[in-house]
This record gives structure tokens, C-alpha cells and sequence, in this order.
């Protein structure tokens, strides 16, 4: 079982190795959903695929 998601920001305020290490820390570390007080939630990161999305827009256009 897997889920994919789309995840967007500002790289002059984050930058992506900053936005990697806050998605690998907070499946090991916090989790998701409400559950994740009583030890649910937890993930891994399998994989990353890196679009820029300014190229995204110019062939979109």
C-alpha cells in the first residue's frame, strides 16, 4: 500500500534538502493523523521525484 503527493514551496526560504529532512524526520519521529499520540501514523519515505515547477508552467503555457 502506498500514497503519492504533490508538495510545493518557496526554495529561497526552504531549501529542498531542508523539506527532505522535515518529511524523513516526521515519519520516524511524529506521523499523521490523529492516532499518532498513541503510536499510529508513521511513515517512510520511499522516494522523491523533483519537478520545478516554473519548467512545469513554461511547457504547460
Amino acid at each position: 500500500m502506498g500514497t503519492e503527493f504533490e508538495l510545493q514551496w518557496d526554495n529561497s526560504i526552504v531549501s529542498e534538502g531542508q523539506v527532505k529532512q522535515v518529511l524523513l524526520d516526521a515519519g520516524v519521529l511524529v506521523g499523521l493523523s490523529d492516532a499518532r499520540t498513541i503510536g499510529y501514523g508513521h511513515f517512510e519515505v520511499l522516494s522523491f521525484d523533483e519537478r520545478n515547477v516554473r519548467d512545469t508552467q513554461k511547457t504547460s503555457a
